[in-house]
């Protein structure tokens, strides 16, 4: 009896170690400030992190991977067409190519438009064989506008420095040329 008594306590112990590690890779994984995606061999989600769900502006889904793009509104930046599965950075990583990136326009009815920077790689056991893949999402809206407005900013400089040349040269007098001759 206290064979099995001892292998029940060595469980429950494993069984709280892997739910505090558990715990604290969860924590790591919302705290890092990226979305998180991991698929297996097959497209099955394995982990979804919560700014996933904020950047995608929905909750995992199950759905074959042909069809991830239209479930998370995932666009091409164009922001018109769908991003096909074979240009799908977690599709492609799936399938072995070492490191893809994209950007993106994710239109989901839960948030505002965003651009997205997607950046996917594929997970491999000991023997080098892809067993899924992993894909790490940035909002970068913010950005993208900031770089607008200074390119923008940039533009009226220029215009206000040509302008403001043009000017100086027609306030000159025209009658200093004109006495000296």
């Amino acid at each position: 009896m206290t064979s099995g008594y001892a292998r029940r306590r060595r469980c429950a112990r494993a069984r709280s170690a892997f739910v505090s590690k558990r715990a604290i890779l969860n924590s790591i994984l919302d705290g890092i400030g990226e979305g998180v995606i991991v698929v297996d061999a097959l497209g099955r989600t394995l982990l979804f992190n919560s700014e996933a769900q904020r950047v995608l502006g929905a909750q995992a889904r199950d759905v074959p991977p042909e069809q991830w793009a239209s479930a998370y509104g995932v666009y091409l930046a164009d922001g018109r067409t769908l991003v096909p599965p074979a240009e799908n950075p977690l599709v492609r990583a799936m399938h072995g190519v070492r490191k893809v990136e994209m950007e993106g326009i994710i239109k989901s009815g839960g948030v505002s438009e965003a651009r997205v920077a997607i950046v996917a790689t594929p997970l491999r056991n000991d023997n080098g064989e892809v067993t899924g893949a992993i894909a790490l999402l940035r909002d970068v809206t913010q950005k993208r506008s900031l770089e607008q407005l200074l390119v923008h900013s940039q533009k009226m400089e220029a215009v206000g420095q040509l302008a403001g040349g043009r000017r100086a040269r027609l306030q000159q007098p025209f009658g200093r040329d004109r006495g000296q001759r």
